[in-house]
């Protein structure tokens, strides 16, 4: 049995496992080509497959991108199901969640679907992909204001923005941490570590230190005031 690209060819290979590898091959190239700058003809080289060959796992870009996305998201979304499901303090949730999306964004995966933006899906595709990441937003959201609630975050911190921009709330937290994780999509480089660059778990450790202090400063200056 041979192997290209980690796609076992012959009989008895599980559809999944060739399929996953198709859908990491079309990430790779999208992250570091540009989705509209990459064709199926490119993955299937990459693959080292023909064309047809690959149209039997995904019948269209649109649909390869979607797939990405989608696994990145349900990821999201299980690893928000654990932390729900626990007993820590609103703060001790956010870290989890916080750690783990780090890491997330720094897989092929997840870089993808930071730097493809929805807009690039089809119509259909589209609005999906943008319901499941103001899902996603949301449960984050909630997150803030159990810790707003059982005061794990700064009591100080409002639930709502006023009219003073001063005032910072949930959703805004939320965002800005969103953002803050999206950043890293643009200068990180996989298989960094090798090159003695920090690893996705350090850079995870290194941006909540900062996310936290930047929450428990805006607190005690709210309190000073």
């Amino acid at each position: 049995m041979s192997q290209v690209l980690g796609i076992p060819k012959g009989q008895g290979v599980p559809y999944g496992k060739r399929k996953l590898e198709v859908l990491r091959s079309a990430a790779i190239l999208f992250n570091e080509r540009g989705f509209h700058n990459t064709t199926m003809d490119d993955i299937a080289a990459r693959l080292n497959v023909t064309k047809p060959a690959l149209y039997y796992y995904a019948k269209s870009k649109d649909e390869l991108l979607y797939e990405i996305g989608s696994i990145a998201l349900d990821n999201a979304k299980e690893l928000l199901d654990r932390i729900e499901s626990s007993n820590g303090a609103g703060i001790e949730k956010l870290k989890q969640f916080f750690l783990g999306w780090t890491q997330a964004i720094c897989g092929e995966f997840g870089r993808c679907l930071v730097l493809t933006k929805p807009e690039n899906l089809e119509s259909g595709s589209r609005k999906k992909s943008k319901l499941n990441r103001r899902e996603i937003q949301m449960r984050v959201e909630c997150i803030f204001r159990e810790g707003l609630k059982d005061n794990s975050i700064g009591h100080t911190v409002s639930y709502s923005v006023e009219d003073s921009v001063d005032s910072v709330d949930a959703r805004m937290a939320t965002m800005a941490l969103f953002d803050l994780h999206n950043g890293i999509a643009y200068w990180f480089e996989p298989g960094s570590v090798q090159q003695g660059k920090l690893p996705a778990t350090k850079i995870a450790e290194y941006y909540w230190k900062l996310f936290a202090s930047g929450l428990n400063n805006y607190s005690n200056e709210r309190q000073v005031e």
